[in-house]
């Protein structure tokens, strides 16, 4: 009977140190969610401004609008960093997690040069280099999604599994479109490439954004049902 009582006790330690890992997980990944949709929305807004920047330097707003998109510039950087540190400190249960957020930071400093280059040649190399690297580091980061959600809620494993298809779909047309914006002559076909490749970022975006809320909010889930 002594035995039992210390497996039962074994098996009752278990369960909570599992409990904890998927409580864990699942509030981290609340804290991914939420540094992603702002760094979103705080970029998107961002771009609106840089498009609309001639209207606003012809109506004497120029100081305005400065403030305003270097305040923004910070809360992305900001915001970013803290998505990668959320990332990386999944790595703790799910070593995929950690390689997805390094290669986050790698991804974001090749994007920053990309703005300082005015080469079309070396721009061209060095967008197509940003799309590998995105491809791959989503690539671990689905990984560590669907490693966190075995034997949870294999649908949603599923879902993730199709998201990296549409993402490698995705990024081969946004890559097309940026040999587009780089190399037309045409200023309404760079034009068109440039908006066609801001709505596809969205859409998946958006689509990541819907994953990751349901995956933090399953796991929690899970995480009270083990301790029943």
């Amino acid at each position: 009977m002594y035995g039992d009582e210390e497996y039962q006790a074994a098996e009752q330690k278990r369960g909570y140190e599992v409990a904890a890992r998927y409580r864990y997980i699942g509030e981290k990944l609340g804290s991914v969610m939420r540094a992603f949709l702002t760094s979103t929305i705080c970029g998107t807004i961002m771009v609106l401004l840089s498009a609309s920047a001639g209207v606003i330097d012809s109506s004497g707003s120029a100081f305005l609008f400065l403030l305003i998109a270097f305040g923004l510039a910070i809360a992305v950087i900001g915001f970013s960093i803290y998505y990668c540190v959320c990332v990386i400190q999944l790595g703790r249960y799910y070593d995929s997690f950690k390689t997805a957020g390094i290669l986050y930071i790698v991804s974001s400093v090749v994007g920053s040069v990309d703005e300082k280059v005015s080469d079309p040649a070396l721009l061209m190399v060095l967008m197509l280099f940003g799309v590998v690297l995105s491809l791959v580091q989503t690539k671990f980061f689905v990984d560590g999604m669907t490693s966190c959600l075995n034997g949870v809620d294999p649908s949603l494993q599923d879902t993730w599994s199709l998201y990296w298809k549409a993402f490698v779909i995705s990024m081969v047309v946004s890559a097309a479109c940026a040999v587009g914006i780089v190399a037309s002559q045409s200023v309404s076909l760079a034009l068109f490439s440039a908006v066609a490749m801001a709505v596809i970022d969205l859409a998946m975006a958006i689509w990541e954004l819907i994953l990751i809320k349901r995956s933090s909010d399953t796991l929690i889930y899970y995480s009270y049902t083990i301790e029943q």
